[in-house]
């Protein structure tokens, strides 16, 4: 999972890079350095797309739980690769500016929606450790508990001992939520018991 992710943040950079450079060009009226430009990076630009946006929505795949911060992202990004293709063919200044403000957006969404903790859901009062692990933990650690997306910890070779399980599940760490306020100190408890039985 983590080179998935490392391939998606290259490729989103490189893509980036690329664009900018493009949309500079443009902007300075540097025609003839722009056409050769897109000639020599015409190869690199198409695989660094595909990767970008393969990537991109396998990672939306595997996230399963879908920030609002996503969403607004994934539309950003669908809605500049029109505004660009547009934009450089015709050498339409203010659409390739566009389409740069808004992939340059999305880059930033993706930044700060890292930094948010994944949402919290409800559980039922009657819910085992097993459901809630698989309705709220899964999505990143995996039902086995060695996924590790978006930073998350592999639990099945993990060395906390159930007691910090307690505190990290109750106050949360990095991007995983706290979820003291809505499980009670026994379901804190039981996942944390269920947790330890994820080790090999």
């Amino acid at each position: 999972m983590d080179t998935l992710l490392t391939l998606h943040r290259i490729s989103v950079i490189v893509f980036l890079f690329i664009y900018l450079i493009k949309t500079f060009l443009l902007l300075a009226n540097q025609h003839t350095t722009l056409e050769r430009f897109v000639k020599a990076t015409k190869v690199t630009e198409m695989i660094v797309s595909a990767l970008f946006l393969i990537t991109g929505i396998w990672l939306f795949v595997e996230i399963g739980a879908i920030k609002n911060m996503q969403i607004i992202k994934l539309i950003a990004v669908f809605v500049s690769i029109p505004l660009a293709v547009v934009g450089f063919k015709k050498k339409n200044k203010a659409l390739a500016l566009v389409a740069l403000l808004l992939i340059i957006a999305a880059y930033g969404l993706a930044e700060m929606s890292k930094k948010k903790p994944y949402p919290v859901k409800q559980v039922e009062a009657t819910a085992s450790a097993e459901e809630i692990y698989k309705v709220n933990c899964a999505s990143c650690h995996g039902d086995d508990g060695a996924r590790q997306l978006g930073g998350a910890k592999d639990l099945s070779t993990s060395m906390i001992t159930k007691d910090e399980a307690k505190v990290i599940i109750a106050k949360g760490k990095n991007n995983m939520a706290g979820f003291e306020s809505v499980l009670t100190p026994e379901q804190i408890d039981a996942v944390a018991e269920y947790v330890q039985k994820l080790k090999k």
